[in-house]
């Protein structure tokens, strides 16, 4: 029995100094696996949030609540997600491609940035569309088969038909009895002589104006103001930003005024990214 006392110790001093030299590594990498897990979920969320921004920036160009002239560019209203400021700003290259930087920055002053490149058909153009740099004017009682993206104003003269779709970076004008089949976007006014006819949608980034007899056989969305002169007709109902003012015998015959929240006719078209790119800082 005294023989075997004290062996117990040093048993215990070796237990004790594999501790000493274990725990210590042991705790140095749990802590690094924290700061690096933690590093790791910062880095996700920024980028889940910057993502969150290119999203944000193709439903303002699909649904037309944004216009982006060619050439230049726009910052959008800043936004918070996941704690996280999100700017974002949509550059219009031309050709329809659009270059959209959407950066997502932490309180700490870490960011993730993601710059897309994204060629967007507009909904209405889904069968394909001739581009007219100028413009396009018809002449009495001239006839265009096809959707038109027309870089400037639209005229119809008396009698002419566009047999499609339409959209122009000016104005479309409808001279007397003038006809288009399909829907119809301007970024400025769109005006209706007497007796002019659009069977479908229209869209207008300014006013829209019928005169006499004019009709439009579908819905409107106005950021301006939308006048009907003396027995014009409006078979849809209308979303204005400004004033909806009826002449006698004008009809609307759905609901009206209601609030502009944008032009839905984008709201189907095809999206193709080109690039996707992700850093962070």
């Amino acid at each position: 029995m005294n023989s075997q006392k004290g062996q117990a110790l040093p048993l215990a001093l070796v237990a004790l100094a594999i501790g000493v030299l274990t725990i210590a590594p042991f705790l140095s990498h749990a802590g690094s696996s924290l700061i690096g897990s933690r590093i790791y979920q910062q880095s996700t969320s920024e980028q889940y949030s910057a993502d969150a921004g290119v999203e944000y920036a193709i439903w303002h160009l699909q649904s037309g609540e944004s216009e982006v002239p060619e050439g230049e560019e726009l910052e959008l209203p800043q936004f918070m997600l996941n704690s996280q400021s999100v700017n974002v700003t949509i550059d219009n290259q031309g050709e329809q491609i659009y270059k959209i930087t959407s950066i997502a920055t932490s309180d700490d002053g870490s960011s993730t940035t993601i710059e897309a490149y994204v060629s967007i058909i507009l909904g209405f153009f889904d069968g394909g569309f001739t581009t007219f740099p100028g413009g396009l004017t018809l002449n009495q009682g001239e006839e265009y088969t096809g959707n038109i993206y027309a870089e400037g104003d639209v005229q119809l003269d008396q009698g002419a038909t566009i047999t499609g779709n339409v959209y122009a970076e000016g104005d479309v004008h409808l001279h007397q009895d003038a006809t288009i089949t399909g829907d119809v976007y301007a970024e400025g006014d769109v005006h209706l002589d007497q007796g002019a006819v659009i069977n479908g949608d229209v869209c207008a980034g300014e006013n829209v104006q019928l005169d006499q007899g004019a009709v439009i056989n579908g819905n409107v969305y106005a950021v301006g103001d939308v006048q009907l002169d003396q027995g014009a007709v409006i078979n849809g109902n209308v979303h204005a930003g400004g004033n909806v003012q009826l002449g006698q015998g004008a009809t609307i015959t759905g609901d009206y005024p209601l609030p502009y929240d944008g032009c839905p006719l984008f709201l189907f078209g095809s999206i193709d990214i080109q690039i996707w790119e992700i850093s962070r800082q």
